[in-house]
C-alpha cells in the first residue's frame, strides 16, 4: 500500500511538469485522486477505463508521444461512471468458504508451481474470491498474479492478447510473437488464474484443445502456478468417462491435466454461519426465521451472487433516502426483483 501511494506522489510530480493544456492537467490530476481515495491499482483503473496500464503509467509522466485525446475522453467517461457510483452502496467482501478455498488453492499452486482445479455451482463466489487474492497481493506490493476471464468466444489470439495485456505488454499481430513475449515475461513468481475456464469445453472443441494446448506449453517452459477455476462443467470434462464425440482428441491431455493437478470443490451451500456474516457486513442484524426463509430461498434457487446483488441494491435505496439499512427495505427490493421477473425467484 505505502509503495502505491508513493507511486501516485510521484505520478503527481511528474504529471505537474508533462506540459499539458490546464483541462487535460486537470482530468489526470482528478483521476489521481480517485486512485488515492480508493486505493485501486493502476492495473484496476487502466482496465476500467479501456487502455493498457502501460499507457495510462506514460500518459501521467507525460511520457506517451502521440496523441492522447481519444485516451482522455475514455478517462473523463470513466470519471463520470465513477462520480455517479459514489451513491451506490459498495460491494462487501466476506471471508466464507469459497474464499478461503480460493486462496489456499492460489497459494499452493504458486508456492509448488502447480496445477490446482477449482471447481463449484455457479454464482458460489469464486471469481470474486479470485479477484480478491489478486487484489490483496497487489496490496501488498506484488504484480505476480495473473486473473484472466476465458471468453465464451476465446480463441488462441484473442486469449494471448488478453495474458499480453496482463502482464503490461501491448499485443502482437503474429501469435507466435506474443506467446514469445508471453513465455519470456512469465516466470516461478508468477500466478496465472483462469476463470470461466468451462467454457473452453462448451464452445469449439478444436479451438479448446488449441487454447489447452497452449497453457500446457506455458507452464511446462515458465514453470508459472496455475489455477483454472470453473463450474461443475469443467470437473465433468476432466473427470467423465462419457466426453463428447468433438473431445476425444482431448482425452490424454485432460487426464494428465487431471492427474497432474490438485481438485478443489467449492461448496454448493452456503454455511448458516457465513450467511449471517454477510448480511452483517451490510449492517443488518440477524434475520427473523421469515426473512431467513427468503434468504434462503435466494441462495438455493439464484445464488450467493443474487443475494450480494439484492442486499447491494437494497442498501442502495436506503441510502439515497437517506435511512438506516434495514431488513425491510432488503425485503421490499427482493419483491420488487420478483414481480419485475413474473414471480421467478
Amino acid at each position: 500500500m505505502k509503495q502505491e501511494l508513493a507511486k501516485i506522489a510521484d505520478l503527481r510530480t511528474t504529471l505537474a511538469a508533462a506540459g499539458y493544456d490546464p483541462a487535460t492537467e486537470a482530468t489526470l490530476a482528478r483521476l489521481l485522486d480517485v486512485l488515492h481515495e480508493t486505493k485501486w491499482s493502476l492495473s484496476k483503473v487502466a482496465t476500467d477505463i479501456g487502455i493498457s496500464s502501460t499507457r495510462l503509467s506514460r500518459i501521467l509522466s507525460g511520457k506517451y508521444g502521440a496523441d492522447i485525446g481519444t485516451s482522455i475522453g475514455m478517462v473523463q467517461e470513466f470519471l463520470r461512471r465513477y462520480g455517479e457510483n459514489q451513491l451506490v452502496e459498495p460491494e462487501h467482501f466476506v471471508e466464507i468458504k469459497a474464499w478461503q478455498l480460493v486462496r489456499d488453492a492460489a497459494q499452493f499452486a504458486s508456492m509448488y508451481h502447480r496445477v490446482v482445479n477449482v471447481y463449484g455451482p455457479t454464482q458460489a463466489g469464486k471469481t470474486r474470491a479470485a479477484l480478491e487474492y489478486q487484489a490483496r497481493t497487489r496490496a501488498a506490493g506484488s504484480d505476480h498474479v495473473l486473473y484472466l476471464r476465458m471468453s465464451a468466444c476465446a480463441s488462441c489470439q484473442s486469449f494471448a492478447s488478453d495474458l499480453c495485456r496482463a502482464l503490461g505488454m501491448e499485443p502482437r499481430r503474429r501469435l507466435y510473437d506474443m506467446l514469445t513475449a508471453i513465455k519470456a515475461r512469465l516466470s516461478p513468481r508468477h500466478l496465472l488464474i483462469v476463470d470461466e475456464i468451462h467454457e473452453i469445453a462448451l464452445g469449439n472443441g478444436h479451438v479448446g484443445l488449441r487454447i489447452v494446448e497452449m497453457l500446457r506449453e506455458i507452464l511446462d517452459l515458465t514453470h508459472c502456478g496455475l489455477v483454472l477455476i470453473g463450474t461443475n462443467v469443467w470437473r465433468s470434462v476432466l473427470t467423465s468417462t462419457h466426453r463428447t464425440a468433438v473431445r476425444k482428441d482431448w482425452v490424454g491431455w485432460l487426464e494428465q491435466l487431471d492427474r497432474r493437478g490438485d481438485p478443489v470443490q467449492i461448496p454448493a451451500t452456503l454455511s448458516h454461519e457465513d450467511t449471517l456474516a454477510i448480511c452483517a457486513a451490510y449492517g443488518l442484524p440477524e434475520p427473523d426465521k421469515d426473512t431467513l426463509a427468503v434468504v434462503r430461498q435466494i441462495l438455493r434457487d439464484r445464488g450467493l451472487g443474487r443475494l450480494c446483488k439484492t442486499l447491494q441494491a437494497a442498501a442502495t435505496t436506503a441510502r439515497a433516502a437517506g435511512k438506516t439499512f434495514a431488513w425491510c427495505h432488503f425485503l421490499a427490493v427482493h419483491g420488487q426483483l420478483v414481480q419485475i421477473s413474473g414471480g421467478i425467484r
